[in-house]
């Protein structure tokens, strides 16, 4: 099974559309699901548009309708990971996602709160990404 969720109305109803799959438009900091509903979460490229307070407070909420053992799954845009990357960073700063970080600032912020066990990076010509998986 599958729920989306989007903060923005006109996204969800974009969504349910393209795909025929159940979204809704709600708050990720007070998602209007009981404790322990899912065994996953997944956010793509959601936590560069949302400062440090409101990320964790997202997470915080993500762990909150997990299962035990459930897991978070990150997989987000980050400054370039070899520290140059010009054109890169060109490209992140016409995105609107105003919190841009790097890997290393996005690894510290969530594993000072949350259980980070798994991280991952990729590499690619126009940005670079990583993957962090946050358990229950």
């Amino acid at each position: 099974r599958y729920m989306g969720v989007d903060i923005n109305p006109d996204y969800v109803i974009s969504a349910r559309r393209r795909t025929g799959k159940v979204f809704a438009a709600m708050d990720g900091t007070r998602l209007a699901f009981p404790d322990g509903l899912f065994h996953h979460v997944v956010m793509v490229a959601t936590l560069h548009h949302i400062s440090e307070d409101l990320m964790l407070a997202l997470l915080g909420e993500a762990l909150r309708v997990l299962v035990p053992g459930g897991q978070i799954h990150l997989i987000e845009p980050v400054y370039p990971l070899n520290g140059g990357g010009g054109f890169k960073r060109w490209v992140f700063a016409l995105d609107r996602g105003r919190y841009q970080r790097t890997y290393e600032e996005l690894c510290h912020l969530i594993s000072g709160r949350f259980n980070l066990v798994q991280r991952k990076t990729a590499q690619g010509p126009v940005h670079d990404t990583c993957y962090l998986m946050i358990r229950r």
